[in-house]
């Protein structure tokens, strides 16, 4: 069995900042000290964050864009190869900023 992996994300305009961790609240917590470090000079946050909690357990990876989440394939020869299989298995974790 897998040992657990989740992402938490936090998007901001066009980009966005994440963290990964087995535990889901340590993923989120650091996902948000990472969103106000990436981000302290350009976006100032409401009181409340908004974190996408994802569990990438048995994904290779993930990528976003103005359509949505996506994972990444394996790729036969080891690397990670972009689909269009879009990640909809995810919750939304308000937290205090």
């Amino acid at each position: 069995m897998n040992r657990k992996n989740y992402c938490g994300i936090v998007f901001v305009g066009g980009g966005s900042s994440w963290a990964y961790n087995s535990n889901k609240e340590e993923a989120v917590k650091r996902a948000v000290k990472q969103a106000k470090r990436d981000w302290k000079d350009l976006h100032s946050f409401d009181e409340t964050i908004k974190v996408v909690l994802i569990d990438m357990t048995n994904r290779h990876g993930w990528y976003a864009d103005h359509n949505g989440i996506f994972e990444y394939d394996k790729h036969p020869d080891g690397g990670s190869v972009y689909t269009k299989k879009k990640i909809t298995d995810y919750e939304v974790i308000t937290v205090k900023a």
